[in-house]
């Protein structure tokens, strides 16, 4: 049956956090771009459909606990009677909302407009299977994104105490700096035996970037982004696509941009740094088993070292590797570094010994992370191809008590 988004949902304006404000609160504050903030109250404590109202209005948010929203940020009171507020926020997502912008500098909604957008729905018993089987991948994503969180975090507590405190386990277990490791005093700082510090250029790396395939009129002749679904043959992996673990709007080229782009090339364990605005974001790249390649504003580095490509990834996501960073960028308009200052950037080396026996049990939980990434980047793209075609109604799902669990989706 057809509504109009007016009769399911109440769209609300988000209201001025200030009041209510407070880091230790229990309520999120949201804005267009995610947790702005805590609340010690909340504006509104039933499931919601978030539509931005200025900035960001291109994707909705979903959210199922209490909340405050800024003025930037409609919410929604959902008529539960007609809708079943998780499938409207897929059937929703289908939708671009960017279509019905009306602003002129910033793009802009208005609910008044919101208000006559036209939305089918199936029964409710319907729209509440369809909601569950989707909602099944949005769960074993949000459980591996909590696990991510978790290794990533005991990762760098683990570096930390080993790589920059010095407190790794000697021959006898010990902590090595508190239990009276040798330390070397040749470099420029006081490193344990057999350490060194190097710059970054000396040590067995590749650092490279997208600009080093040639001059800018080179890149703008060759480089060819994909029209179709049939000439997406490399990912250019962006920053923005990397923060997102490459599981939205990502973007291709065509097989002769890939062949062009040599230098820049990228097949899995490369670290990756943002280098232009962003400066400082660290990635690790997967290995997905397609072609990809570099996007513009990064720089990578890569080792046939082993163990190397993990300790630098942990480094520069560690204090100091950032403080490094921040220490080599500048700019008045835009902030940034090159790949000159990167190599010419020392970092503390281990042993070759001391990096395999300690960089295992930390490549260990890397691995994992990736491949739990790996996992979500599939989960991603078979909820969004089921998406279109369960709402569609091209395919019927079983009654509840047919199945109990989607897991034979995923084969």
């Amino acid at each position: 049956m057809e509504y109009s988004l007016g009769e399911l949902v109440n769209i609300k304006y988000g209201k001025n956090q200030k009041k209510v404000r407070n880091p230790k609160g229990r309520y999120p504050i949201l804005g267009t771009g995610g947790i702005m903030d805590y609340a010690d109250e909340y504006l509104y404590d039933k499931p919601s459909i978030l539509i931005g109202r200025k900035g960001s209005i291109e994707r909705i948010k979903f959210i199922d606990e209490p909340f405050w929203t800024i003025d930037t940020l409609f919410y929604t009171e959902i008529n539960e009677n007609l809708a079943d507020p998780k499938y409207l926020y897929y059937r929703l997502s289908t939708i671009d909302f960017t279509y019905y912008n009306e602003g002129t500098t910033i793009p802009s909604l208005r609910t008044e407009t919101l208000n006559k957008i036209k939305v089918v729905l199936p029964p409710l018993i319907v729209q509440k299977r369809i909601a569950k089987v989707l909602n099944y991948f949005d769960e074993k994503i949000e459980v591996n994104n909590s696990i991510i969180a978790n290794l990533e975090e005991l990762s760098q507590t683990l570096f930390k105490r080993w790589f920059v405190d010095f407190e790794f386990p000697d021959e006898n277990g010990n902590p090595y700096k508190s239990s009276g490791g040798n330390f070397s005093t040749e470099f420029s700082q006081q490193v344990p035996e057999y350490w060194s510090t190097q710059k970054l250029q000396d040590v067995d790396c590749i650092i490279s970037d997208h600009v080093a395939n040639g001059s800018f009129k080179s890149l703008k002749d060759n480089v060819h982004f994909s029209d179709t679904l049939k000439d997406n043959y490399a990912i250019f992996a962006r920053n923005i696509d990397l923060k997102h673990d490459l599981q939205k709007d990502i973007k291709y080229v065509t097989k002769e941009t890939y062949n062009f782009l040599k230098k820049s090339k990228l097949f899995g364990g490369e670290v990756v740094i943002s280098n232009v605005g962003d400066v400082g974001t660290v990635h690790r790249i997967p290995n997905l088993g397609v072609p990809m390649v570099l996007g513009n504003n990064q720089i990578f580095v890569t080792s046939k070292v082993r163990y190397l490509n993990e300790y630098i990834y942990l480094y520069f996501n560690s204090q100091e590797g950032k403080s490094l960073i921040v220490s080599i960028t500048s700019g008045s308009v835009q902030m940034k570094f090159n790949k000159t200052d990167l190599r010419n950037s020392e970092v503390v080396i281990p042993s070759e010994s001391d990096l395999t026996r300690l960089m295992q049990p930390l490549k260990t939980h890397l691995d994992f992370i990736q491949k739990l990434k790996s996992e979500n980047h599939k989960l991603v793209n078979l909820r969004d191809t089921l998406l279109p075609i369960l709402m569609s109604g091209e395919i019927e799902l079983p009654d509840d008590s047919e199945v109990n669990d989607y897991e034979e989706l995923l084969q």
